[in-house]
């Protein structure tokens, strides 16, 4: 009943009744859920997962000068490992080059050296390539552009591109950006459990006639020391056209070693 006052008393109203009996209900419902969810931290068997699902590799950077992935990285990254490299098969380091956004190269077929260059900066060290950390200082005077690489794309283990100013990290004047390339070392041959190893290769092509042969061979001394080469020769003839027709100075013969 209500009081004077205006406050009530006596009997609950049923708006209030119906109210209290909602609000209880969700609290069990919450208490439900609560015991039939799993603790965030309990581990995952992974032999629940979908066996179509794909896991990918993590990878690492340097564009700061320390351990980072490419997604966290002030600039644009781009990396391209071994596996790619290999699946291209490529003839020269432009075709590798050739399939990272914002790189472009440049060469000529008298010369095996190439030309990188960033988002369309190039030469007098706006672009800072390396190899294996040693930056690639090569300059040729002539027509043609002056700071050149050498290195036969069979020899890489992997390639980062950092796009921007970023990549000042460095060095000064990589305006553009920093190309690093890793060669081959004893990990891209042997797996952990074993110590020695050899790999013999070889690749044929009919246009123009060309032949790859590439040997590889380490030996793990100690944890800390270990032995490892490689050897790569390749010759190609000339190109030919449509008509079957030799096209000059596109044939070449190159030996490099690692």
């Amino acid at each position: 009943m209500a009081h004077p006052d205006g406050r009530l008393r006596g009997a609950t109203p049923p708006l209030l009744l119906s109210l209290a009996t909602g609000v209880s209900l969700l609290a069990l419902s919450t208490v439900a859920m609560a015991q039939d969810a799993q603790p965030a931290d309990e581990p995952v068997d992974v032999s629940d997962l979908d066996a179509t699902a794909i896991q990918l590799d993590e990878v690492s950077i340097l564009a700061n000068r320390g351990p980072q992935s490419p997604i966290q990285s002030l600039g644009g990254v781009s990396v391209v490992g071994r596996d790619e490299i290999a699946r291209y098969n490529a003839g020269d380091l432009e075709d590798v080059l050739a399939t990272i956004p914002g790189v472009s190269t440049t060469s000529d077929r008298d010369d095996p050296g190439v030309s990188i260059s960033v988002r369309g900066l190039r030469d007098s060290g706006r672009v800072n390539v390396m190899i294996d950390g040693a930056r690639q200082n090569f300059g040729v005077q002539g027509h043609l552009d002056s700071n050149l690489v050498y290195v036969d794309p069979a020899l890489l283990g992997g390639i980062d591109v950092i796009r921007g100013p970023v990549a000042n990290a460095y060095g000064s004047g990589a305006i553009g950006g920093v190309v690093a390339m890793r060669t081959l070392e004893l990990e891209d041959l042997l797996t952990p459990s074993e110590r020695y190893a050899a790999r013999l290769g070889t690749v044929y092509g009919t246009n123009g006639p060309a032949w790859l042969g590439k040997l590889e061979a380490g030996v793990r001394l100690t944890e800390d020391a270990d032995v490892y080469g490689a050897f790569v020769y390749r010759d190609e003839d000339d190109d030919r056209d449509g008509d079957g027709n030799d096209v000059d100075n596109t044939g070449f013969d190159v030996r490099s070693v690692s």
